[in-house]
């Protein structure tokens, strides 16, 4: 018969104030219907401001979630993280745990009756020791976030701590969403002529975590990685941001833009991650990727949910994850990767007028046929091969 493991929450440095047990009690909070609850249904005419509002609303409610537990408990509360949905928080051993799933349960009855039944969380808590990185041994012992997140799942599965919620007296102003723009034409925000949709997604980025066990290094990675993507979108002021929350980015852009909007988002990120001390390890070779999608928003479309377009770009994005290998970008019927797009860009931009058909740029392989047909190809003799002519078009225009 195993021995059963001692659950511990590992740091690089030991906070203060723990006391000489070090023992604490460990929480997670997750709040769930986020996607649904931002994007709305197919049914519904939501408006890039309304989708931003609604963005900016779940990370708030995540820190205000924070705030009311610190405020709530005072003393017994030590220290907290919060991360695009999630909460995740230590209190004193001397805390009550039935206090602290039974504040929790109201929590969850006033967010859920206070968003109108668009969001609810899941909460889940576990008593554990903390412990220096370097004690971990991982054959007697399991981390207090496995533990916290393997009851919360089953949670999940089993629809447990959800419950009857009366909506008049569980309502809570204070955890309740900005009002939607007065305006009723702003619900029904027709697309531009000439726009395009584009969703990322920040490859091996779980993976990483899962490898990086420090409660107070995950906190300052997290943190580092959500300023280094809010930084790289502001930046660029041909980005309208739509939602950027934990490794999912979606923004429109001019449909002519498109392409040099995306290359340009990808170096920013890349040399930011780099250059940031805490997320150089995740900026290495063959860990760092962005798998990307894009599609063309047409003006035959009218009004149309934003939520179909984010859906469309999603698809493509998809794609470039299972039949690209990931970091790469599917556009249009073309899977390629980075370098080869930016090289591609990089030429056809120098070489053509990229103001003309817009259409074109949703087309990399006739891109490419032009590019070739430029520097001479011809596909009908074999005495030219197609790598070299790209390789003199690069090469004549460095």
């Amino acid at each position: 018969m195993s021995k059963i493991k001692k659950t511990v929450l590992t740091f690089e440095t030991l906070p203060k104030g723990l006391g000489i047990t070090k023992s604490i009690i460990f929480g997670i909070i997750d709040i769930s219907g986020i996607q649904k609850y931002i994007f709305g249904s197919m049914s519904t005419l939501s408006s890039a401001e309304d989708i931003r509002r609604r963005s900016a609303y779940v990370e708030s409610l995540s820190h205000k979630i924070c705030e009311m537990l610190r405020e709530r408990f005072n003393r017994a509360y030590l220290f907290g993280t919060v991360s695009s949905g999630k909460v995740q928080c230590a209190f004193s051993p001397g805390a009550s745990m039935n206090k602290l799933t039974d504040f929790c349960k109201k929590l969850q009855r006033a967010v859920f009756a206070s968003t109108e039944g668009g969001l609810t969380f899941y909460y889940s808590f576990c008593r554990a020791r903390c412990i220096q990185a370097s004690d971990y041994d991982p054959k007697t012992m399991v981390t207090a976030p496995a533990v916290a997140s393997g009851e919360l799942e089953k949670q999940k599965f089993n629809c447990k701590n959800l419950l009857l919620t009366d909506m008049e007296n569980d309502f809570c102003r204070d955890l309740c969403p900005p009002a939607a723009a007065s305006d009723e034409n702003a619900h029904r925000e027709e697309p531009s002529r000439a726009m395009a949709a584009v969703k990322l997604d920040l490859d091996n980025l779980g993976l990483f975590f899962r490898n990086v066990g420090e409660f107070d290094k995950r906190h300052r990675i997290s943190t580092a990685l959500n300023d280094t993507i809010s930084e790289c979108i502001r930046s660029d002021g041909r980005i309208t941001p739509i939602f950027a929350g934990g490794d999912d980015i979606f923004f429109l852009c001019r449909a002519r833009d498109c392409l040099s909007v995306t290359v340009d988002f990808y170096k920013r990120l890349k040399n930011a991650v780099l250059e940031n001390s805490e997320l150089s390890d995740y900026g290495k070779d063959g860990v760092f990727g962005i798998s990307a999608g894009a599609v063309r928003i047409l003006s035959e479309h009218g009004r149309v949910p934003i939520l179909i377009f984010g859906e469309k770009a999603e698809k493509k994005l998809h794609l470039a994850k299972t039949r690209g290998g990931k970091n790469c970008v599917c556009i249009g019927d073309s899977i390629i990767g980075w370098q080869e797009l930016m090289l591609l860009w990089s030429n056809y931009s120098r070489i053509f007028d990229t103001e003309g058909d817009i259409a074109l740029l949703f087309d990399l392989q006739l891109m490419k046929e032009r590019i070739l047909k430029y520097a001479g190809y011809n596909k009908n003799s074999p005495a030219r091969e197609e790598a070299d002519a790209i390789e003199s078009i690069r090469i004549l225009l460095l």
